[in-house]
């Protein structure tokens, strides 16, 4: 994978279905990056969520989307900025790094 690829901040834009949970992001929030299998159309889908709530998908054309399904990554992501526009456009930057680990080792550390 390209070194400056994988350095790449990845924006989320707001969507009308996670508006809500989109709105309750803060600057350093924890973002919890994880394959949605049963995204109907994009079974590469990967789900971004904040205290558990929904706020986006990561963009398919993402590093991020390699790294996890190619590479069996962990993605560790924090909210670094929050924008928004005139035209009521909001979206937020993450900052994510990969694990060197693949995203089944905390259920094996958990079982043995």
């Amino acid at each position: 994978m390209n070194m400056e690829r994988r350095n790449s901040p990845v924006r989320i834009l707001a969507e009308p279905a996670y508006l809500a949970a989109f709105k309750g992001c803060g600057l350093g929030d924890r973002v919890v990056v994880e394959p949605d299998p049963d995204h109907p159309e994009d079974m590469l889908a990967l789900v971004a969520k904040v205290k558990g709530q929904t706020i986006g998908y990561i963009p398919s054309e993402s590093w991020l989307v390699d790294a996890v399904h190619l590479d069996d990554k962990t993605v560790n992501a924090k909210i670094v900025a929050i924008e928004g526009d005139e035209n009521g456009t909001a979206s937020v930057l993450l900052k994510a790094s990969v694990a060197s680990y693949g995203r089944w080792a905390k259920y094996w550390h958990a079982t043995y």
